[in-house]
């Protein structure tokens, strides 16, 4: 399994209006889920920027952590979005 996937939010963690249901897969810049949308009743997908080579989440944590100095409030802003 690729360190990306490794490192994805737990089914049933919550986005905003969306409930995430499962891994679709990811790669280098993220990972995409299948997640419900509450709002339009339906499925849809979901991509959550996570580069490799910039950031990491520990298994099971909602935060990110950011590997460079240079992006680090970028990336924090967006996992503190991420994690509500």
């Amino acid at each position: 399994m690729p360190a990306t996937l490794q490192q994805h939010l737990s089914p049933g963690a919550r986005v905003s209006r969306y409930e995430l249901r499962e891994v679709l897969g990811g790669g280098g810049f993220g990972i995409t889920y299948r997640a419900w949308d509450s709002r339009l009743h339906r499925d849809v997908a979901i991509k959550e920027f996570l580069p490799k080579d910039l950031a990491l989440r520990e298994p099971g944590a909602a935060a990110v952590l950011a590997l460079t100095m240079a992006v680090g409030p970028m990336i924090k802003a967006e996992a503190g979005a991420v994690g509500r």
